[in-house]
């Protein structure tokens, strides 16, 4: 990768290094990503959607499993005796 390419894509690494820390900077990008010129021409809008509402679905799961996993974590060292 040249110099020039890297400088060009500067902002983008930034924002998915600020994502690392889970501020959901990645969202908009995503979403611009499938709205830019050759994506529109090419795919159709439910061939668009799909893949974002699996993003979307797949991010819900993760928060909802960290949860029960979580309680279930808690149990199970609640119930350990010392």
């Amino acid at each position: 990768m040249t110099t020039a390419t890297l400088r060009a894509r500067a902002p983008l690494f930034l924002a998915v290094f600020i994502d690392i820390f889970s501020f959901g900077l990645m969202y908009p990008l995503i979403v611009g990503l499938f709205e830019s010129p050759w994506i529109t021409a090419t795919y159709s809008p439910s061939a668009r959607d799909t893949p974002i509402m699996r993003f979307c679905i797949a991010r819900a799961a993760m928060t909802i499993y960290a949860s029960v996993n979580g309680h279930r974590l808690h149990c199970r060292l609640r119930a350990q005796p010392n």
